[in-house]
């Protein structure tokens, strides 16, 4: 979850999550991951958003959204 968002993942290895972000306006935001029930199974850790000032050329076509973890 991110904030209110919930977004699949996938788990690449030992505590280690793959998603894509939901789009969000910059600042902190709850994120936890939870087990498709909206309900936490884990601790709730916060992330911080920010713009992106720089490009990225992305031939898949996919949104990123960049944020730092806390």
């Amino acid at each position: 979850m991110f904030g209110e968002v919930e977004v699949p993942a996938e788990k690449i290895g030992d505590g280690v999550l793959c998603c894509h972000t939901p789009p969000h306006k910059a600042g902190r935001v709850p994120f936890y991951v939870t087990c498709s029930n909206r309900l936490a199974c884990s601790e709730v850790r916060e992330f911080n958003f920010v713009v992106n000032t720089s490009q990225e050329i992305n031939t898949a076509g996919e949104n990123r959204s960049h944020f730092q973890y806390f």
